[in-house]
Protein backbone atom coordinates (compact mmCIF):
# COMPACT_ATOMS: atom_id res chain seq x y z
CA UNK A 1 0.00 0.00 0.00
CA UNK A 2 2.63 2.31 1.01
CA UNK A 3 5.03 1.67 -2.00
CA UNK A 4 1.56 2.35 -4.41
CA UNK A 5 0.83 5.83 -2.40
CA UNK A 6 4.43 6.86 -2.99
CA UNK A 7 3.97 6.25 -6.73
CA UNK A 8 1.15 8.20 -7.10
CA UNK A 9 2.91 10.85 -5.46
CA UNK A 10 5.82 10.75 -7.69
CA UNK A 11 3.54 10.46 -10.56
CA UNK A 12 1.43 13.24 -9.66
CA UNK A 13 4.42 15.42 -8.87
CA UNK A 14 6.13 14.75 -12.19
CA UNK A 15 2.62 15.39 -13.98
CA UNK A 16 1.59 19.10 -12.67
CA UNK A 17 4.54 20.71 -14.27
CA UNK A 18 3.18 19.22 -17.45
CA UNK A 19 -0.60 19.72 -16.32
CA UNK A 20 0.35 23.48 -16.13
CA UNK A 21 1.57 23.86 -19.37
CA UNK A 22 -1.39 22.27 -21.29
CA UNK A 23 -3.78 24.94 -19.38
CA UNK A 24 -1.42 27.82 -20.71
CA UNK A 25 -1.60 26.35 -24.03
CA UNK A 26 -5.27 25.80 -23.82
CA UNK A 27 -5.51 29.46 -22.79
CA UNK A 28 -3.93 30.77 -25.29
CA UNK A 29 -5.64 28.33 -27.93
CA UNK A 30 -9.24 29.70 -26.58
CA UNK A 31 -7.46 33.28 -26.96
CA UNK A 32 -7.07 33.15 -30.91
CA UNK A 33 -9.98 30.88 -31.37
CA UNK A 34 -12.00 34.02 -29.66
CA UNK A 35 -11.06 35.86 -32.41
CA UNK A 36 -12.43 33.78 -34.83
CA UNK A 37 -15.38 31.61 -34.03
CA UNK A 38 -17.94 31.84 -31.47
CA UNK A 39 -17.10 29.33 -28.30
CA UNK A 40 -19.09 27.80 -25.58
CA UNK A 41 -19.18 29.75 -22.36
CA UNK A 42 -17.21 27.54 -20.66
CA UNK A 43 -14.77 26.82 -23.41
CA UNK A 44 -11.75 25.27 -21.02
CA UNK A 45 -12.55 21.99 -19.25
CA UNK A 46 -10.75 19.08 -17.93
CA UNK A 47 -10.92 15.43 -19.29
CA UNK A 48 -9.32 11.86 -18.26
CA UNK A 49 -8.86 10.77 -21.95
CA UNK A 50 -5.27 8.67 -21.53
CA UNK A 51 -3.47 10.94 -24.40
CA UNK A 52 -3.84 13.84 -21.98
CA UNK A 53 -2.24 12.68 -19.22
CA UNK A 54 1.66 11.95 -20.50
CA UNK A 55 3.85 12.81 -17.78
CA UNK A 56 6.20 15.21 -19.67
CA UNK A 57 3.89 16.18 -22.90
CA UNK A 58 1.74 19.54 -22.62
CA UNK A 59 -1.59 18.03 -24.62
CA UNK A 60 -5.29 19.80 -25.17
CA UNK A 61 -8.01 18.88 -26.73
CA UNK A 62 -9.80 20.75 -29.27
CA UNK A 63 -13.99 19.99 -30.08
CA UNK A 64 -14.60 22.54 -33.45
CA UNK A 65 -18.14 21.20 -33.32
CA UNK A 66 -20.52 18.91 -33.28
CA UNK A 67 -21.73 16.94 -36.52
CA UNK A 68 -25.38 16.63 -35.03
CA UNK A 69 -25.65 20.64 -34.84
CA UNK A 70 -26.72 22.00 -38.25
CA UNK A 71 -24.51 24.94 -37.53
CA UNK A 72 -21.79 23.29 -36.34
CA UNK A 73 -21.56 21.34 -39.38
CA UNK A 74 -22.53 24.42 -41.80
CA UNK A 75 -19.20 26.43 -40.45
CA UNK A 76 -17.03 22.73 -40.72
CA UNK A 77 -17.89 22.43 -44.35
CA UNK A 78 -16.79 26.06 -45.73
CA UNK A 79 -13.03 26.24 -46.33
CA UNK A 80 -12.49 29.70 -45.12
CA UNK A 81 -13.88 28.89 -42.04
CA UNK A 82 -11.68 26.06 -41.89
CA UNK A 83 -8.68 28.20 -42.68
CA UNK A 84 -9.49 30.34 -39.76
CA UNK A 85 -9.44 27.74 -37.37
CA UNK A 86 -6.28 26.01 -38.65
CA UNK A 87 -4.41 29.88 -38.45
CA UNK A 88 -5.53 30.28 -35.24
CA UNK A 89 -4.64 27.08 -34.26
CA UNK A 90 -1.30 27.75 -35.49
CA UNK A 91 -0.65 31.52 -33.90
CA UNK A 92 -1.91 29.77 -30.24
CA UNK A 93 0.97 26.97 -30.82
CA UNK A 94 3.73 29.67 -32.27
CA UNK A 95 2.90 32.15 -29.17
CA UNK A 96 2.84 28.65 -26.52
CA UNK A 97 6.56 28.13 -27.74
CA UNK A 98 7.49 31.88 -28.01
CA UNK A 99 6.26 32.04 -24.13
CA UNK A 100 8.72 28.47 -23.55
CA UNK A 101 11.45 30.05 -25.31
CA UNK A 102 11.57 33.30 -23.06
CA UNK A 103 11.17 31.17 -20.12
CA UNK A 104 14.32 28.97 -21.15
CA UNK A 105 16.35 32.43 -21.62
CA UNK A 106 19.18 33.11 -19.39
Amino acid sequence: DQSQTVAKILIDLRQRPTKNASVVFARDVVDQLHRTTRLLPRNHRFAGFAVLKAPDIPSILIELGYLSNVTDERLLRQPRHRQQVAAALVRAVNAFFAQKEARNRP
